[in-house]
């Protein structure tokens, strides 16, 4: 059995609360934050800080916009 501190996974959480989880929860937890590392490096990279879908107007604006074949 392992134990993880909840503040690191729920950001919510405001003060550190120690839970003795299995094997299995553990590596989930662990891949899950992984990932979630891996993906705001390839964003970084990417340069990619804005959705599509933050603003009504903006997939409009790049599609009226985009240069013609």
């Amino acid at each position: 059995m392992k134990i993880i501190n909840l503040r690191l996974h729920y950001p919510h959480c405001q003060q550190d609360k120690l839970v003795e989880v299995s094997e299995e929860v553990f590596d989930v937890l662990c891949q899950s934050v992984r990932e979630m590392r891996n993906h705001e490096r390839r964003k970084q990279y990417h340069r990619a800080y804005y959705s599509l879908d933050a603003y009504d107007w903006t997939e409009n604006y790049a599609l009226e916009h985009s240069p013609s074949p």
